[in-house]
C-alpha cells in the first residue's frame, strides 16, 4: 500500500497559459544569454580589440554562475514572481545597456548583469512552476519550460544571426532588450 500524495492547490491561471509565458520569457532571455558565444568575433571587431580579449566577456559571465546558490534562494524569500520580474528586468536594462555603451570593461558588465538575470530568473521560474502546477503534471510542465533553451538556439539565436548580419550586434541586443521588457511585462 503506498501513501497517498498530497494534493497541489490548483493553478490560478490556465497551465497552458502559464506554460505559454514561461516558455516565452525563458526562450527570449535564454537567448539574451546565449547570444554572445556566436557573436562573439562580431562584437571583437566592433570594439575593436581581439578575439582573446573579448572572451573575457564569456570567462566573467560564466564566473558569475558560481553565485547561484546564493541567489536561487531569494525567490523563498521575496516570492517566486518577485525575483522572476527582477531577472528578466536586468537582463532588458543589460541588453538596452548593450546599444550604447563601447569601452570592453562596461560590456563585460552588462553581459555579467545578464547572467545574474539568468541564475535569479531560471530558479525563481522553476520554483514556481513546482508550486503551481498539480504534482500529476509537473514532470511534462518543467520540460515545457525547458524547450526553451531548444527554442533559443534553433529560432533565437538564427533570428540574431539575421539582426547581425543586417544591421550588428548591438542592434540585436536591442531588440532582444525590447523582447526582454516583453517578458518582464507578461510574468
Amino acid at each position: 500500500m503506498t501513501a497517498a500524495l498530497p494534493k497541489t492547490t490548483a493553478p490560478r491561471v490556465s497551465l497552458w497559459r502559464l506554460l505559454t509565458v514561461i516558455l516565452f520569457s525563458r526562450t527570449v532571455l535564454d537567448t539574451a544569454y546565449r547570444a554572445v558565444y556566436p557573436f562573439l568575433p562580431f562584437i571583437a571587431a566592433d570594439l575593436g580589440v581581439s578575439l582573446e580579449a573579448a572572451a573575457q566577456i564569456i570567462q566573467a559571465r560564466n564566473l558569475v554562475g558560481f553565485l547561484a546558490p546564493v541567489f536561487g534562494p531569494l525567490s523563498d524569500r521575496f516570492g517566486r514572481r518577485i525575483v522572476m520580474v527582477a531577472g528578466a528586468g536586468l537582463i532588458s536594462l543589460a541588453c538596452l545597456t548593450l546599444l550604447f555603451v563601447a569601452p570592453l570593461g562596461l560590456v563585460i558588465a552588462a553581459m555579467v548583469i545578464i547572467s545574474i538575470g539568468i541564475i535569479l530568473f531560471v530558479p525563481a521560474q522553476q520554483a514556481y512552476l513546482g508550486d503551481e502546477v498539480p504534482y500529476a503534471e509537473r514532470g511534462r510542465a518543467m520540460a515545457f519550460g525547458e524547450l526553451s533553451w531548444s527554442g533559443a538556439a534553433l529560432v533565437g539565436l538564427p533570428l540574431v544571426g539575421l539582426i547581425v548580419r543586417w544591421f550588428d550586434w548591438r542592434t540585436a541586443f536591442g531588440v532582444l532588450g525590447i523582447l526582454c521588457v516583453a517578458a518582464f511585462l507578461v510574468v
